[in-house]
């Protein structure tokens, strides 16, 4: 019996022996796959580490990097006094690196009388203030150049031709020689310099041309205008009537000094893919009896406080019925309140038939915003608005508080500050 336990025992032990090899083998695979499946996903990573930086500084990045740059330079020109037609050529070059390509633009601009290399080169730096560009300058005799790079990647190389004669002052000085001679072109039209020094007659200055912005659409919400009431220069407020918050837009423009407007529902056309409703409570609409369009009038007044004019929210349809815009700017008239045709149609009546009775008007002349499109068009639309107040006297302008628009108002409104005026309703009809 005792030989038997032994024989068993050392079965046991055999047994025990198979059983931890096998676990060892399992182990050992384990292991192996194990650090397979790691090499193997490093791999992976390192390809795609590779590969996805490629793809962030791909051609349409600079694309969009280069739109950015493009409004930078409209602006820099225009602070330069430099005209489409002082621009006498402009190349464009494709590049590449690797997978990577852009467009390099250059560029010839003739400078004008008195602008030097370091009006150039302080005016750009001024305009181009994004620290991710790279702006090399060199000055030669008669010309200065100036690159622009991003990322190693030159986008722009601008010729700019020095004035022969010039002298050298800042672009404020050139500035103060256009009103000069702007001053001087008044001044002929009624008595020479010597002549009004020797009648004691004052110094005739020249008026800078006036910018109206007229912010529309306010009321829905606080928040667009507290970021508007933030700028710098006097905007208008055109405050739909009835909303939320039209009492405390109306309220607030009013204690900084800005002009308050009635943004009056209209009715618009059908074909403009809006219906009556769409433009809000207090609508004005053509079906409605005489009686109730002017009761509604008297309350959307009355529910803007401060309000000094009124302008016209959509309205396509109702400002081209001559008959009902007269019983409705004949109210307007009798209450002293001015008139802006937003000309949301070519046939509008509103203008004209406000002058037949007397009433301080005016005309929208650009639309700055639209809701589709970014801040650069904003930009472009402001510079434009400026060359019509220089080609007239004064220009309207008219906007939404969306905010890339807000943004390209901070923006550009202290940099047209030195050319043009920039002021309100009211200002620009007394």
């Amino acid at each position: 019996m005792a030989r038997k336990q032994k024989g068993s025992k050392r079965n046991r032990t055999k047994r025990r022996s198979k059983v931890s090899n096998t676990h060892r083998s399992l182990i050992f695979a384990v292991i192996v796959f194990v650090l397979l499946g790691i090499y193997g996903v490093r791999l992976i990573t390192n390809r795609l580490s590779i590969e996805l930086p490629q793809e962030k500084l791909s051609s349409p990045d600079y694309s969009n990097i280069k739109k950015r740059l493009d409004n930078d330079l409209s602006v820099a020109f225009f602070r330069l006094g430099v005209s489409k037609g002082s621009v006498s050529s402009k190349m464009i070059h494709k590049k590449d690196k690797g997978d990577i390509e852009w467009d390099l633009s250059e560029m010839r601009v003739k400078l004008p009388k008195g602008v030097s290399d370091k009006d150039v080169e302080s005016i750009l730096k001024d305009a181009i203030s994004n620290r991710n560009f790279k702006r090399k300058f060199k000055k030669s005799e008669g010309h200065a150049i100036a690159e622009i790079e991003f990322n190693s990647a030159l986008l722009y190389r601008i010729r700019f031709d020095l004035y022969k004669g010039g002298t050298g002052r800042t672009s404020d000085q050139v500035i103060g020689d256009r009103d000069t001679n702007d001053i001087k072109r008044i001044e002929s039209r009624h008595a020479s310099i010597g002549e009004r020094e020797r009648l004691n007659l004052p110094a005739v200055e020249k008026e800078k041309p006036k910018v109206v912005i007229i912010v529309d659409d306010l009321g829905f919400n606080k928040d667009s205008v507290d970021r508007l009431l933030e700028l710098e220069f006097p905007i208008n407020f055109a405050i739909l009537p009835s909303l939320p918050y039209s009492r405390y837009a109306a309220e607030k423009a009013n204690q900084k000094g800005w002009d308050v407007m009635l943004h009056l529902p209209m009715e618009p056309q059908g074909t403009s893919g809006y219906v009556g409703d769409d433009a809000g409570d207090g609508a004005l609409l053509e079906s409605l009896p005489i009686k109730e369009i002017i009761k509604k009038l008297h309350h959307n007044i009355s529910s803007v406080p401060y309000v000094k004019g009124v302008n016209n929210h959509m309205g396509s349809k109702f400002t081209e019925n001559e008959e009902l815009m007269k019983i409705v700017l004949r109210e307007l008239n009798m209450k002293g309140l001015f008139f802006i045709d937003s000309k949301t149609s070519k046939n509008s009546k509103g203008y004209d038939i406000a002058k037949t009775l007397g009433m301080k008007t005016a005309l929208r002349d650009v639309f700055l915003d639209q809701q589709s499109q970014g801040e650069n068009y904003v930009n472009s639309q402001i510079l434009r608005l400026v060359e019509i107040s220089k080609a007239k006297g004064y220009a309207v302008g008219i906007c939404h508080p969306y905010p890339e628009t807000v943004r390209a108002l901070t923006y550009m409104l202290p940099r047209i500050n030195r050319e043009v005026e920039i002021t309100k309703v009211s200002s620009l009809l007394n």
